[in-house]
């Protein structure tokens, strides 16, 4: 079984978040055209990332249950395709901060929330953000999946719990800036090789940033790279094919859970 992805590599101006939110709509109508399936969005699309939004963060961060969320809904099911919303930073009734992604089926219901794990200690997010605690993978119809979010991916430990849940599809949303394009391919294609699954990245472009938003077979190969260009980017995952390469290269089966054994907290 195959569907289409189709990836928003969006230029995203920090705290203008009127600018931003109208060029989101531009682009997922022109996702609609596509005949896509599933739509990715990068890390907080609605507001940018960094300094300026941290030392503000209490002005940026939306309320729970807020418009750009319904917004999202609502889209997904008036053009009947899935959302993976990027982030939204979100004040929680519990009176803390957090970097949270969403993922809505075409049916326009939240299916999976995931709150960013690790935070970006280089760039301050730790001081006003809450980590997450929770790992969220979600039965869909386009196969089971899990999430990341930018920092996260420089964690093997997180990919492989997902790969022991029998996940075969990572998404990953992300502000990964230049000069770190190699850094940020090499991360994903080996979350992809070691694990046997598909990843499927979405990065922001822009001044400082350099896109290359990708799809990234079990194989570890790159079957889609946006490049550095704003825009919308359509590939495909084939889930029969993780299925042959875990039958013909069986290395998960040969982890030594004598010597070391990761466990999921529940």
């Amino acid at each position: 079984m195959d569907f289409k992805v189709t990836l928003i590599q969006s230029d995203l101006k920090i705290g203008q978040e009127k600018e931003n939110f109208k060029e989101m709509k531009k682009y997922l109508n022109k996702a609609v055209e596509t005949n896509t399936d599933l739509v990715v969005l990068p890390e907080t699309w609605i507001t940018g990332f960094g300094k300026k939004i941290f030392n503000n963060i209490n002005s940026y961060a939306k309320k729970e249950n807020n418009e750009i969320l319904q917004y999202l809904k609502d889209f997904a099911l008036d053009n009947d395709l899935h959302i993976v919303g990027g982030t939204i930073l979100e004040k929680e009734r519990d009176g803390n901060i957090y970097n949270n992604l969403y993922y809505i089926n075409r049916n326009g219901v939240v299916e999976g929330k995931y709150r960013k794990m690790h935070l970006y200690s280089p760039g301050g997010e730790h001081k006003v953000v809450t980590p997450g605690h929770n790992i969220d993978f979600v039965e869909t119809g386009f196969g089971k999946i899990g999430f990341m979010i930018c920092y996260d991916i420089r964690f093997p430990e997180l990919a492989r719990l997902y790969a022991q849940e029998g996940i075969e599809v990572l998404y990953v949303v992300a502000n990964f800036n230049d000069p770190k394009k190699d850094q940020w391919l090499n991360l994903l294609k080996a979350r992809a090789l070691e694990n046997q699954f598909y990843v499927v990245a979405c990065n922001r472009s822009g001044k400082n940033y350099f896109g290359n938003s990708v799809i990234i077979s079990p194989e570890g190969e790159i079957q889609l790279n946006a490049g550095r260009r704003e825009g919308i980017y359509s590939g495909y995952v084939d889930l029969s094919l993780i299925k042959a390469v875990r039958e013909e290269y069986p290395y998960l089966e040969d982890r030594r859970e004598d010597i070391y054994n990761l466990k999921l907290i529940k």
